[in-house]
């Protein structure tokens, strides 16, 4: 052996990063497949669901036969810049922020995989997180949030009884959709959040329906009946099954979606994303002065700084209020 060769020999024996050289040519296609496999029993079905399309959808058609001991910052760098100007695979334009970083999170937790694995070192397991840009929500103004809850409230539908819950939880969709009627305790003033329905990604290449435990175990939890909800929630003669649908089958989260907007238009409200309820019901909390522990419990958060820094969102005419008082 050379002596060029027995230094790097060397180096790589004792920083603990000594691999062959069959194992240096692993590639990123064969070390994300394994990573798969790898995490396949460990984690919920839907999770799984989402990193394999994330994977095979996205990242192993750019990375490819890359070598994974050749994946560096640079090549990060490169995929996250395609991605946020023609990520899109079903129309034109980039993908969003917080689904690029959970692309970035994946590529990161396979280059570990390979570095535990194969004994293969990472340039960028320890690279810097993915910055996501804070948006303004443009929430309802008090009136609209009146006629939001006036038109709510007549309506007699299933579907409107789901964004009802929403308004007055700040449930997630899927949560909403997964809500049975043994979930609501109407003597004890009670809805216990124990199941979201979402649809994911099968092995046939299609999508299915699947009801499962909630988010993360702090999403499990036990939210109080407002007075107006529980007047609503008592006006149904035969609750049973799913209270959206009223029958052993989950409501699908993008027919409630659509049911949203269609029930926006018919009132004349201005177009909003349904997620945006969830922040209409931490911000009214906050502008009620409810203690934040108890806002970021109500929602789920397994901490107060996710309440305040995702969800909390005071309205234009609150700033106004705070400004007029201001003085220097």
């Amino acid at each position: 052996m050379s002596k060029k060769r027995k230094n790097a020999y060397s180096r790589r024996k004792n920083t603990g990063y000594f691999y062959s050289d069959a194992v240096s040519r692993v590639d990123f296609y064969t070390a994300s497949e394994d990573w798969l496999e790898y995490i396949q029993t460990n984690v919920k079905p839907s999770t799984f669901a989402n990193y394999t399309y994330l994977i095979r959808r996205h990242i192993q058609p750019f990375f490819g036969k890359l070598l994974l001991s050749r994946l560096t910052r640079s090549e990060l760098e490169a995929f996250m810049r395609e991605k946020q100007t023609n990520g899109r695979l079903k129309c034109k334009g980039g993908v969003s922020a917080k689904y690029l970083k959970d692309m970035v999170s994946v590529v990161k937790a396979v280059a570990a995989f390979g570095e535990q694995r194969y004994g293969i070192p990472s340039s960028i397991r320890y690279s810097g997180a993915v910055r996501l840009e804070r948006k303004d929500i443009s929430l309802p103004t008090k009136s609209q949030r009146t006629r939001l809850r006036d038109n709510l409230l007549r309506d007699s539908s299933l579907a409107s009884l789901g964004i009802l819950i929403a308004v007055y939880t700040g449930m997630r969709i899927g949560e909403v959709c997964g809500l049975r009627w043994e979930d609501v305790d109407l003597r004890r003033g009670v809805i216990c959040v124990r199941r979201t329905a979402q649809r994911i990604a099968d092995n046939r290449g299609g999508t299915t329906l699947v009801v499962g435990t909630p988010k993360t175990f702090s999403s499990a939890r036990s939210i109080p009946i407002a007075p107006e909800l529980k007047e609503r929630l008592l006006m149904i003669k035969s609750p049973r099954g799913y209270v959206v649908t009223g029958t052993e089958t989950p409501a699908e989260p993008a027919t409630l979606r659509r049911r949203f907007l269609t029930f926006l238009r018919r009132t004349g409200l201005p177009h909003m994303r349904f997620h945006a309820l969830r922040h209409l019901f931490a911000s009214s909390c906050i502008e009620q002065r409810f203690d934040i522990s108890a806002v970021s419990e109500l929602l789920g958060h397994a901490n107060k700084s996710t309440t305040l820094d995702l969800y909390v969102h005071s309205s234009m005419e609150v700033k106004k209020r705070y400004m007029h008082r201001f003085k220097l």
